[in-house]
């Protein structure tokens, strides 16, 4: 928690739904910012009264504001824990200097926490990376991704592609049963990546294909991470070109959408050609660029 004269003042739950009414003005831009937030928000309560409870450092975040900064500007700061640290940045104003003013001045940010990675808008990467360059040896692009938005509406009207054949079926995830098998199978998976899902399974649900006598194993999967975006999607290798993936994206974004009424995003990759078809062909669109920034380990 920020110190009484740290720049850095937490985000409460009446600033998070201000910050709500601003960024919607801004859709569908400011997707990613708006959904975070709101999930945040949406979790406030539990998170926050169940703090120590929490696993996954990823999980384990709070939003920070500049104390004397303007409203209109959204310039927020998520943080999380120490073992999966990352920054999260944000404003909307256009020169950044409110956001700039943070990250040089704040004491909460720990530079020299051995993993380190920052996440940004496209737009603000210029200022970031000079700052931080300054704060601790050099940095590299880790990854830069498409933030995919497809409206409320558009979720209404998806259809799904396939009929599951008659021994398969779709059902929730259990976070006990089925998060070591999308552990096990995720690309980007760290030594706390087991609490992420679980945690994400438990706060924002997810959906499994399974196939009856296999084990109570799903054989296609997604869960709803701390970003509020559907991820860790994956098809068993003997299960591909089957229309699974596509199906359980539909399903999990119908179940959301009927649950928040809120339009929904996604991060693919630039370079994940197979995912940006398959994002086009549900109907989202590219509304804006994220890039990470990683910490090179000396």
């Amino acid at each position: 928690m920020a110190s009484n004269n740290d720049i850095l003042i937490e985000c409460d739950k009446g600033f998070l739904k201000s910050l709500l009414d601003i960024l919607k003005k801004h859709l569908p831009r400011e997707i990613r910012n708006y959904n975070t937030v709101y999930n945040y928000w949406y979790h406030y309560d539990k998170m926050n009264e169940n703090r120590s409870n929490l696993k996954s450092d990823r999980w384990n975040f709070q939003f920070y504001r500049h104390r004397y900064g303007k409203m209109e500007n959204c310039t927020v700061i998520s943080i999380s824990g120490l073992k999966d640290y990352i920054i999260g940045l944000f404003t909307l104003e256009s020169t950044g200097a409110e956001l700039m003013e943070c990250i040089q001045e704040t004491k909460l940010i720990n530079w020299q926490n051995k993993l380190l990675e920052i996440m940004c808008n496209e737009d603000h990467l210029h200022i970031i990376r000079e700052i931080a360059r300054k704060k601790c040896n050099d940095w590299i692009v880790s990854s830069v991704e498409n933030t995919m938005w497809i409206s409320k509406e558009t979720i209404d009207k998806l259809e799904f592609n396939i009929t599951l054949p008659a021994d398969v079926y779709i059902a929730p995830l259990n976070s006990e049963k089925h998060s070591q098998i999308i552990t096990d199978h995720w690309y980007y998976k760290s030594e706390n990546t087991l609490h992420l899902v679980k945690e994400s399974i438990e706060f924002n649900g997810g959906l499994g294909i399974f196939r009856k006598n296999f084990d109570e194993q799903p054989i296609c999967w997604l869960a709803t991470n701390e970003f509020f975006t559907p991820g860790f999607l994956y098809t068993i290798e003997s299960e591909r070109r089957k229309g699974f993936a596509k199906f359980l994206l539909t399903a999990e974004l119908k179940r959301l959408c009927n649950q928040h009424r809120l339009d929904m995003y996604s991060y693919v990759s630039i370079e994940n050609i197979s995912s940006l078809k398959l994002h086009e062909q549900l109907g989202f669109e590219i509304a804006n660029r994220l890039i990470w920034l990683e910490k090179i380990i000396s």
